[in-house]
């Protein structure tokens, strides 16, 4: 249940495209829209994931949700900022 292959594929073009003048602004704006999707997803991921396993989602997992639910905001936020685009 990891991110699939076409966010994987949508991730590294749009980082291949932050280094390009023309395409830095939407390259940032997806990664933008795919970190604002991440946001959602870290959470619902690990429940789902120890519902299947018969488990209730546990105070273990909770602070690595909420790492990587930070660390998706802070990409949502700077893809829609724009930061360092000049």
């Amino acid at each position: 249940m990891s991110a699939s292959g076409v966010m994987l594929i949508l991730q590294g073009v749009a980082t291949a495209g932050l280094l390009s003048r023309r395409r830095r602004r939407a390259a940032a704006k997806t990664l933008g829209v795919l970190g604002a999707v991440m946001c959602g997803g870290y959470p619902v991921e690990k429940s789902i994931r120890q519902a299947w396993q018969g488990n209730s989602p546990g105070r273990s997992i909770m602070p690595l949700t909420a790492a990587a639910t930070g660390r998706a905001a802070v990409v949502a936020e700077l893809g829609r900022c724009g930061v360092g685009l000049g």
